[in-house]
């Protein structure tokens, strides 16, 4: 059996091992584009001065570790998004939210008017202050838990790229994640 590399310039496209004459497999064309190579030449690596064959060095660790790490910070936000509203004011507006629910549910006898945004949102979330403070106390309650399952993905996995030893490793660990699903 004869191994020959497919040739594109100076990179080995793809490797074909055959007992028959590649003019009978392909278009002499297409034939004119192979050569007989060893056992160790595989596809992907480039022909270097001198006649070797050697896969082309690789992108740096530090910089495929880095741009993976901030895809999953992005990946992590989008799952979010599934959920809220995303945007730093809008955070700021859904922490002040729960607190006010919070603290509104924990009171005896509450005063409606010390929780202006609960009751910006009587009439569209619930129909009293109580009720809007129920249903956004429920939902921040939901919130934690989706965030639960989001954060030790995007925490473990940054930590397991952050110590992967070649880019193989390190794209091998983003591709294993497993997101929460609704």
């Amino acid at each position: 059996m004869t191994r020959y590399a497919r040739m594109s310039g100076a990179i080995v496209a793809e490797i074909v091992e055959t007992d028959k004459a590649l003019s009978e497999l392909y278009h002499a064309d297409i034939a004119a584009q192979f050569e007989a190579v060893s056992d160790d030449v595989a596809a992907g690596m480039h022909r270097q001065e001198g006649g070797a064959f050697a896969f082309p060095p690789g992108p740096e660790l530090s910089a495929v570790t880095s741009s993976l790490s901030d895809r999953i910070d992005a990946d992590a936000e989008d799952i979010r998004a599934k959920y809220i509203t995303t945007g730093a004011g809008q955070a700021m507006a859904y922490l002040e939210k729960a607190s006010q629910a919070k603290a509104y549910l924990a009171e005896t006898d509450p005063v409606d008017a010390d929780y202006p945004l609960l009751v910006a949102e009587v009439g569209i979330t619930g129909e009293t202050v109580a009720e809007v403070a129920t249903v956004i106390d429920t939902m921040q309650k939901q919130w934690v838990a989706i965030c639960a399952q989001i954060e030790p993905i995007r925490i473990g996995a940054k930590e397991q790229i952050k110590v992967a030893e070649t880019v193989a490793a390190a794209q091998a660990i983003y591709d294993a994640i497993v997101w929460p699903s609704d």
